[in-house]
């Protein structure tokens, strides 16, 4: 399964604008990721699935615990 994905870079350091990063597999999209100063937000592809926004305090401790 080999995995697309795309950035769009608004400028160099993240300010006041999202860098934007559009997921895809073979399936089709999987959902959009973007990441800011204040922190990280996941929108999947499925409208029916909420919105997940994580701090990076959030963001670090989850990936301590579910990157194993």
């Amino acid at each position: 399964m080999a995995h697309q994905v795309k950035m769009e870079a608004h400028v160099r350091d993240v300010l006041n604008k999202d860098v934007t990063f559009h997921v895809k597999n073979d399936g089709g999209v999987l959902g959009t990721l973007m990441v800011s100063k204040g922190g990280v937000e996941w929108r999947p592809a499925h409208k029916s699935v909420k919105t997940i926004r994580m701090n990076w305090r959030q963001f670090a401790k989850a990936m301590t615990i579910n990157g194993g």
